[in-house]
């Protein structure tokens, strides 16, 4: 069996380990203790919660329906940004960007991520992919404030 194979496999078995079970999924997030976002495109969304406690990231939480791509990068991200600084958070974001768009982004950073390196590929999966890094973008802008003293 050739490589190309092996890791196709590889990848598949990541995105469905990660859409199946998500560790940081909550079933109990809801409007009125979370954010919202859905896809303008498609039927992904997902009620978010990220704690900050002293500029580092306490905890994520996800009540997330929609594609395999959408829940597994979702679930994997939030679960890898938890306890990193808001510094951290921000060239996480940048570098998962680059990741997805077919960009150089660091491989170290990113880890199992990679997998998603290709959806650039398939046009209607970027937005899939990219629904949390939107977020992400978004959570940083609003709470700019809070989290800079």
């Amino acid at each position: 069996m050739n490589t190309k194979v092996i890791d196709l496999n590889v990848r598949r078995k990541i995105v469905m380990e990660n859409y199946r079970k998500c560790d940081i999924y909550n079933d109990t997030l809801k409007s009125e203790n979370s954010d919202y976002l859905h896809s303008n495109t498609c039927a992904d969304a997902f009620y978010i919660n990220i704690k900050i406690n002293n500029e580092r990231i306490e905890s994520t939480h996800l009540n997330h329906n929609g594609c395999a791509i959408f829940k597994a990068s979702s679930c994997m991200y939030l679960s890898m940004i938890q306890k990193m600084t808001i510094s951290e958070l921000k060239i996480f974001n940048d570098n998962y960007k680059q990741l997805i768009s077919g960009k150089k982004y660091d491989e170290k950073l990113m880890k199992d991520l990679y997998v998603f390196d290709n959806v650039k590929e398939h046009l209607n999966r970027i937005t899939c992919a990219s629904l949390i890094s939107e977020y992400i973008d978004n959570f940083l802008e609003i709470n700019n404030d809070d989290l800079n003293g």
